[in-house]
């Protein structure tokens, strides 16, 4: 999934081949037009038929902080179209602070468990779908 705006492009794309479950892995890394030292990236692992795992990674500090929440939305949109459109925000609101605890949750969302976590330099969000 590429998701394009004025503010990001993508620097590349790698997709590796379905392995024996047809599970395939792509990797997307972005940098912010404004500022070409700031990068995001986002990793999904998906099915024939579904999105098993989708993450992003983002840094703390710098950027174009509007890059990542329209990737952000967008996927929620895409994995999780039950969370109203003027609920997104908060969502990802949410998950940025549950990225601040010392055990982030696993936070239930349609067919998908969303969790988030930072590290001194990035922020990372993610979700799976449930089994």
């Amino acid at each position: 999934m590429i998701i394009y705006d004025a503010r990001a492009a993508p620097i590349g794309e790698h997709c590796d081949a379905q392995n024996k479950t047809g599970i395939k892995r792509c990797e997307h890394t972005f940098y912010s037009k404004g500022d070409p030292a700031t990068k995001w990236q986002t990793v999904t692992y998906s099915s024939r038929k579904d999105i098993i795992d989708w993450q992003i990674n983002f840094p703390r500090k710098g950027g174009d902080a509007t890059a990542v929440f329209l990737l952000t939305g967008a996927t929620i949109m895409i994995l999780s179209p039950e969370l109203p459109r003027d609920k997104r925000l908060d969502f990802i609101k949410l998950l940025l602070a549950n990225a601040a605890e010392t055990n982030p949750q696993f936070i239930p969302l349609g067919h998908y468990d969303w969790t988030s976590s930072r590290t001194d330099t990035e922020f990372m969000i993610r979700a799976s779908r449930k089994k």
